[in-house]
């Protein structure tokens, strides 16, 4: 009798455990803000078509110089990404009438993954500047010189490991939502320590042409 009586209990713990599954989805739907910033959002057309300034205004030219010359297969084929057994997360295709190698992008948000002779650094959540005296919110601050170090000599093994993109550090959270699982590999979501810290990503990226 005792052992039926656990099933019974059991069983019903597991209705109520799918129940409220169920409860969880028709409130994610009810909330369609919250609903479609998880992978849902609509496409936006036309593309916004940026022309870069300073350095990257360059790399736009040169980018558009090579895409011009390619015919409607190359350009088809360089947007294809395909798995890679030489340590990179993934490869685009390849154009070689052109010279073009393909791109190379590896993780991950605090070092290079999956190869020897790097460092892992730690996470994005850690690194972060002072904040104004006069903001009554406690924020965490973390040293600026150090911070920057860790860019830099991130963004140099990226590089040194013949690294094209690295899919790594980002300056806010990633997505809409403050919460998530992979928020750790972002800053944090004030504005105006984004807006500052945003010289680390800068010299991530100078590393990275």
């Amino acid at each position: 009798m005792r052992f039926t009586t656990e099933l019974l209990a059991i069983g019903l713990a597991l209705v109520d455990v799918t129940s409220g599954q169920g409860l969880n989805t028709t409130t994610e739907l009810a909330n369609l803000e919250h609903y479609w910033s998880y992978g849902r959002s609509m496409p936006v057309y036309p593309t916004p078509q940026t022309a870069g300034k300073g350095e990257w205004a360059t790399a736009y030219a040169k980018a558009k110089a090579l895409v011009a010359q390619m015919t409607d297969f190359e350009k088809n084929n360089i947007t294809y990404g395909q798995a890679s057994t030489t340590g990179c997360s993934g490869l685009s295709g390849t154009v070689p009438r052109l010279g073009f190698p393909g791109l190379c992008l590896a993780d991950s948000g605090n070092g290079v993954r999956a190869t020897d002779g790097v460092n892992g650094y730690p996470p994005g959540l850690h690194v972060g500047k002072p904040v104004p005296a006069n903001l009554s919110r406690k924020r965490a601050s973390w040293n600026e010189d150090l911070a920057y170090q860790r860019a830099l000599y991130m963004g140099e093994e990226f590089k040194n490991k013949g690294v094209s993109v690295a899919l790594g550090p980002v300056v806010g959270p990633l997505g809409k939502f403050a919460r998530g699982g992979r928020n750790w590999e972002g800053k944090h979501i004030e504005n105006w320590s984004l807006k500052e810290i945003s010289t680390i990503a800068t010299n991530l990226a100078t590393h990275e042409t």
